[in-house]
């Protein structure tokens, strides 16, 4: 009988701390038969206005359409585009990389652990997802795992901290894992930094809470 597949969320930047997460998690909580999905929160940057600096892209599109570009320099926005789409995919890549040492090292411990024929190596399904948010992450990924029907979702301890720090404009996690133990819907399973960790379990136990928000109506 064929296993079913679990959800699991993976919120993540590009700190050493999400790097740790990422090759513990494949070693001690992900499946064979999980989705994983990989998602990290982009804050959009200042869209360009040629008469009052910068304002966000919702009021940009708003003002331009009403002014027929009179408050907008062209050649501004499409420089702003090509920063934004440079951005997306950056974080793209990273979350691809760590798909890929995810599965690397799924594979290396089922290796270790079996002797079994190469068409049984285990395969995980990933999904990436760049989320864009102007405000605090800590939503942002509870909606995105109450929307995938997360069975499970996984953090580091700590991230960046501020924007301010993380030159691709990524959401440090350091707040997020308070906040993500206290509203998702799920249990969540927070990884520590690898200096504070002494003799882990082969297997992880998530942090369960009695918290359980109404799910999101279609």
């Amino acid at each position: 009988m064929a296993q079913k597949q679990r959800v699991v969320v993976m919120p993540v930047d590009e700190s050493s701390h999400s790097e740790h997460a990422v090759t513990w998690a494949a070693s001690h909580v992900v499946q064979p038969s999980d989705h994983v999905y990989l998602v990290t929160v982009l804050h959009p940057t200042a869209y360009p206005s040629a008469s009052f600096g910068v304002f966000s892209a919702e009021m940009a599109t708003v003002a331009s359409s009403m002014l027929e570009g009179e408050m907008v320099d062209p050649a501004k926005v499409a420089a702003w585009e090509r920063c934004e789409a440079e951005r997306v995919a950056t974080a793209e890549d990273m979350l691809g990389k760590y798909a890929q040492q995810m599965q690397s090292k799924i594979i290396v411990d089922h290796v270790k652990n079996h002797t079994s024929e190469p068409s049984s190596t285990p395969k995980v399904h990933f999904t990436v997802r760049v989320l864009m948010d102007e405000g605090n992450p800590g939503p942002t990924v509870v909606k995105y795992a109450l929307e995938k029907e997360a069975e499970l979702v996984v953090v580091g301890s700590r991230g960046l901290g501020s924007i301010e720090s993380n030159v691709m404009g990524l959401f440090g996690l350091g707040s997020v894992s308070d906040y993500l133990l206290k509203h998702l819907h799920c249990p969540a399973l927070v990884v520590k930094a690898e200096h504070m960790q002494h003799d882990p379990p082969s297997r992880a136990e998530p942090h369960t809470h009695s918290h359980d928000p109404s799910p999101i109506k279609q």
